[in-house]
């Protein structure tokens, strides 16, 4: 089941990658990380989109709050493990604004500055031991999936901390530590949003981001997505590319400003 969002409007695009749980782990929630997902990506397009606009921090506290609103009365939102999400958000009415919160990806190609790429890598800081002792088992061993268990285990005590790292749950405050900032619209020329299965064609080695880009550009995401898959149907056993994952869900944005083509 898909555990990623992506939906957009002619000024708006909203990407979110749901956090996986591993069988075996709980989260305290019954409704799972697919309906968190829909339900915090339906909100947050709508807050972004509402006028008069608010900032896109300001948006993602809101519909954090109204998600665990929700289920307060039936989950127990104090877990360390309640479903969360990665965020990316583009806004371009106005300013060309931006917000990323965890492993999403924000890609802009400016005018003056080149390529920027908009990441939050804290939650690659955390768990580092458990994750090098993932990425070194062989992929589809017991080894390998107790090792992936042990990582989500040390990273949710990490999890929506000071000193750890940043994502959408049941905290409204985590949205006040998002990577955020705007730029003229003229400054931009084009942007991509991804989940991190989508930048998947960078961390491969695939396509540099300025290539990334051109495909998108020219055939867009459907066509980037299948070089992402041929590479890990390729790589089935995970040595070529190390990795937490086999598959990774994965969904991408590219936007010719006003001109947003999602997959």
């Amino acid at each position: 089941m898909n555990e990623d969002y992506v939906a957009a409007t002619s000024h708006a695009v909203v990407v979110l990658d749901g956090l996986s749980v591993p069988d075996g782990m709980d989260t305290g929630c019954i409704h799972g990380t697919p309906w968190y997902v829909q339900q915090l990506g339906t909100r947050l397009l709508g807050r972004v989109t509402e006028i008069p606009l608010v900032p896109l921090a300001e948006a993602l506290a809101d519909a954090i709050r109204e998600v665990a609103e929700l289920h307060a009365d039936t989950c127990d939102l104090t877990h360390p493990g309640t479903p969360a999400a990665t965020v990316a958000i583009l806004r371009t009415a106005g300013h060309v604004e931006y917000l990323v919160l965890s492993d999403a990806v924000v890609v802009l190609d400016t005018i003056y500055e080149g390529i920027q790429v908009i990441e939050d890598g804290r939650v690659n800081e955390t768990a580092m031991a458990h994750s090098e002792a993932l990425l070194s088992s062989p992929a589809g061993t017991a080894a390998h999936a107790a090792a992936r268990r042990e990582m989500i285990a040390e990273r949710r005590t990490a999890r929506n901390k000071v000193g750890g790292y940043w994502v959408a749950a049941a905290l409204p405050d985590a949205a006040d530590y998002a990577v955020t900032g705007s730029m003229r619209p003229g400054k931009v020329r084009q942007a991509a949003v991804l989940s991190d299965g989508a930048a998947r064609a960078v961390a491969f080695g695939l396509h540099d981001w300025a290539g990334l880009l051109a495909v998108l550009e020219t055939a867009g995401p459907d066509e980037l997505l299948c070089h992402v898959r041929a590479a890990e149907q390729g790589d089935a056993e995970a040595t070529t590319w190390p990795r937490p994952k086999i598959y990774d869900d994965a969904v991408a944005a590219y936007c010719r400003i006003n001109n947003i083509k999602v997959r």
